[in-house]
Formats: structure tokens, sequence, C-alpha cells
């Protein structure tokens, strides 16, 4: 989903946008986020009440240069049920939708929400962005975790301690010894923080006993609910990856990332929340929600103030609660206040967003000799790093590797494409890589496709292979009856031998048989 919700939007039934556009919020959002000229469209018709205007009236006023951008915002506004065209030649724009605009115009429309939302301080906002990233690392390990293949950075790298469907995860965590990411270091920095937050604690209570320090204090809870979060985390986003396609459940009943799972850790923050989202909304039914209730909350998120908290609706049932704390988890929104209200998160910025454009704030940087360096001292980051780069060094801020053709076949083997590991280099490619053009030197990424057409020239299948047949007749009547079930992998009618899939050696024995009793 490149284009964000507006894309989403299309593939809704008609019934279902009608559905979002009795919410002034969501015309508001969808209208703001028009390109421009289909925005000047909902102006001129926003006054004019059906049939609407006609068609002639817009094309005498374009250009020949003017005709494609002009086609093209129409056929945006039809593709939304925007504008309807109830006589043949005429457009208006659909009777919700325009009820709902001049309402916003005209200043009838107050979201209560909004009004009841406050803003945030310093503090608060690092909170919830902790809490994002915390949450989405929670998903990101989990599939890693869960990889058929090591971590090549060892079990102990792993931040999140409740990644376990079973709660001991920790106590294999020493058997490394030649780990990368010195344990040392990371230690010491434990340390340094624990040290911080207890100096902060010491401060606080020295300073402030009153009840309006109190009371703000609460505004963000520091404390989780670890054992709910964790159950809830298996219950629901665990299955919901499962759906996504990017987990499996093996014959042992335990969960492994799949081939997609594996694409999904190399794709852009954009396209994961997407994917994860379209996948919530369409288990709505799964889960007893309305999806109407689900989009609206969404579409609300994504263009809410991030400096602002905001009271949760009124009179929810359990299961919209449970919707709720799932967004919690999943880390695109933080619950405080006895969990009555939610601060928007960093993470619902990617909901507004309509496209998924380079950044060209990242950290890679490749060279034509395929060495590598990473800027950064992030786990998540190494460890995805680490899955087609072959580490040497670590430093603070900076580890440095080289592309080997091992580490890229195993990654194949994985689920990677050649096309897809360019698109995640390029989307994190160092600044300093935007100074030439092509981003990635064609010797590299030529060498990626070429690896990939490599691993894919060959294919592996079991077999049973037939030989010293009775007679010609036999085996030109078995090779047929092959031929015709498309079960024949090789033949050679010099030697008489025929290789067939396992899947169908019942097929050829019972022609053998069937041979046999025809010579007798």
């Amino acid at each position: 989903m490149e284009g964000g919700f507006l894309d989403y939007l299309v593939t809704l039934k008609r019934e279902e946008i009608y559905d979002l556009y009795r919410q002034s919020f969501v015309c508001e959002i969808v209208f703001r986020t028009l390109p421009v000229l289909s925005k000047q469209y909902v102006c001129r018709l926003l006054a004019i009440p059906p049939p609407g205007l006609e068609l002639t009236l817009f094309e005498d006023c374009l250009t020949k240069e003017g005709k494609k951008e002009h086609d093209g915002a129409l056929k945006k506004l039809h593709s939304l049920s925007i504008i309807e065209s109830q006589k043949k030649g005429f457009i208006c724009l659909n009777k919700i939708f325009q009820s709902q605009i001049r309402k916003i115009v005209t200043g009838s429309f107050v979201d209560e929400q909004l009004v009841q939302s406050f803003r945030l301080f310093g503090k608060e906002i690092q909170k919830t962005s902790k809490h994002s990233k915390k949450c989405w690392e929670r998903i990101m390990f989990y599939l890693i975790k869960k990889l058929p293949h090591k971590n090549p950075l060892g079990k102990s790298t792993y931040p999140i301690h409740d990644l376990d469907d079973n709660s001991n995860s920790s106590s294999n965590s020493n058997n490394n010894s030649n780990n990368l990411i010195l344990k040392k270091d990371l230690d010491r920095k434990r340390n340094r923080n624990e040290m911080k937050k207890n100096t902060l604690k010491s401060n606080k209570k020295k300073s402030s006993t009153s009840s309006t320090n109190k009371n703000h204090k609460k505004r963000i809870n520091a404390q989780d609910k670890p054992e709910l979060i964790k159950n809830q985390f298996q219950k629901t986003i665990v299955p919901l990856l499962k759906e996504a396609g990017l987990l499996t459940l093996t014959k042992k009943k335990e969960y492994r990332t799949t081939k997609e799972g594996f694409r999904f850790l190399f794709k852009n923050k954009h396209q994961q929340i997407w994917t994860i989202l379209l996948q919530y909304i369409s288990d709505c039914k799964r889960h007893h929600l309305e999806k109407s209730f689900v989009t609206s909350f969404l579409f609300r998120l994504g263009f809410s103030d991030l400096n602002k908290g905001t009271f949760l609706p009124l009179g929810m049932d359990d299961k919209q609660k449970k919707f709720i704390l799932n967004l919690h988890i999943l880390g695109f929104i933080c619950l405080s206040g006895h969990w009555k209200i939610y601060y928007p998160t960093p993470l619902t910025k990617y909901i507004s967003k309509t496209d998924s454009k380079i950044s060209q704030h990242g950290n890679i940087v490749l060279e034509t000799n395929f060495k590598t360096y990473i800027y950064s001292s992030d786990l998540l980051d190494l460890c995805i790093f680490s899955f087609f780069v072959k580490l040497q060094h670590q430093l603070p801020n900076l580890a440095t590797g080289i592309i080997t053709k091992k580490k890229i076949r195993k990654a194949f083997k994985m689920g990677l494409t050649a096309e897809l590991l360019i698109q995640y280099i390029e989307h994190l490619a160092h600044p300093k890589m935007f100074l030439k053009f092509p981003i990635i030197p064609p010797t590299v990424s030529e060498q990626f496709h070429h690896w990939e057409a490599e691993k894919n020239r060959l294919s592996f299948d079991l077999s049973t292979v037939y030989q010293n047949f009775e007679s010609k007749s036999q085996y030109r009547a078995i090779l047929k009856v092959a031929l015709e079930n498309n079960i024949e992998l090789w033949h050679s009618d010099q030697n008489e031998i025929i290789a067939i899939k396992q899947s169908g050696e019942d097929i050829i024995v019972k022609e053998i048989q069937k041979t046999r009793d025809s010579m007798l």
C-alpha cells in the first residue's frame, strides 16, 4: 500500500465509504489529502444542488496540456465516491460528503474529541516515542527470533524479554561468546541508565510532595502492565501476524517466520505499518468489530497532533476496548490515566503519509568493492544489516562488514529478493550516497541480480528413476502416461530412462502393472 489510506478507501465498497463519510472529520481528512485540482472541483460543486454542473463548463477552460491533469482529478474523485453522475454530461457532489463539508465550512461542526484534548510537555512526548519504538521492536524481534535460521548476532542481542511463548527466555542468553555486539558495552549503558533513573527518582522525592505534582506525574504511566501486555500480544498480535502471512504454525504447534515475514523486515516502515493495519481491518469480523469504527479511529489517529492527548470515546464495549489495547501494544497510541486517555505516537504519521519516498537521512554506505558501513548502534538495524552483510568490526556508533556471495545466497534462500534488497539499501542510504547516481553502484546491483538468477536457475525435486523396461512399447506407454499427468521430470529415449516426480509414483506403478497384464 504505497499511497496510504486514500488507496485503501478506493478498495472499499460504496456503502462502506458512505458509512465513513457520515463522520465529518473523515470527510475533512479526505478533503485535506486530495490533490490540488480535485480540491478546486469540490469547492466549485459545494453549493451546487443536483444534477450539478455540466462537464463542458470544465472542459471549455482546459488547455491541451491540462486535459491529462483534469481527467486524473475527476478519476480520483469518482474512485472515492465524492462525485456522482446523476444525469448524463453532469457531475455533482455526493450528498453525504457535500453536507459534511458544508458543516465544516460554515463552522456548525465541532469535534468533541478535539475540544477535550490537551497539550503534552517535552518529557511526556519523549515517553510516547520510546513506547512506540519499544512496541515496534517487539514485533520485529519476534519475527527475527522465529526465523528457521539463527540470528547472526546471537540470542543474547534480543532486548525484549517477553518474546517467548513460554516465559523462560533468558536461560541460554550467555552461550554466544563470539557475539559481535559487545555485551560489556550494553551492560555499561544499562548501568548508566539505571543510575540516571535512580538520581532522577531521588531528586523528585526531595523536590515535590504536593498533589499537583503527583497528578502531573500520573499523566503518562511510566509503569506498564507487563503480564496483560504479554498475554494480549500472544492472543491477538501473534495470530494477526499469522493471518498476514508473516508467521506459520509448524506440526509441533510452534510459530515460524515465513519467507514473506522475512521480506517484511526489509520493507520500509510505511509498507510494514499498512500491511498490519490492512490485516487488522480485514479481521474486524473475527474480532466482532465494526469496520467503520476501526477505520474512522485509525484515520483520526493518522491526522492527530502528536503533542496532544485525547480522552477515549465514552460508551465503548469490551471489543472496542480490546481494539484500543491492541493499538497500545502495536505502538500507535500510549494509554494513561487509568487507560482513559490516549496519546498518538510517531508511528501514526505513517497512516496519513501518502507515499514512501526515499528519506535521504539513512545510515548505510555501500562501496563498489562491496564494503558496507552502517552508522548505528541500534540492535534492530544491526540485526537486519547482518542478514546480508558479514560483519567485521563493531564500534560504538559504527559497524563495518562486507557483502559476500554466501551471505546473499542465504538471504535469498530465506525469501529475500534482489529488488527488495536494493530498495532497502536505497531507502536507508547515507546522504553522501546521493551525491552519485545511481545511488547503489551498478556493479553491486547487477551482481545482486546475477546471484538471484543463479539461485533460480536450478530447482530440486524428489524423484523416482525408472529404467530396464521389459520392452520399448512398455517404455513408450509409461512415458506417455507421465507426460499426460505432468509428472515427468526428465527422460532419455536412447537409454530408456524416465525420472518421475515422487507424487506420481502410484500412477506409474499402476501403469506398469497394466502393461504387464496386457503382455500376458
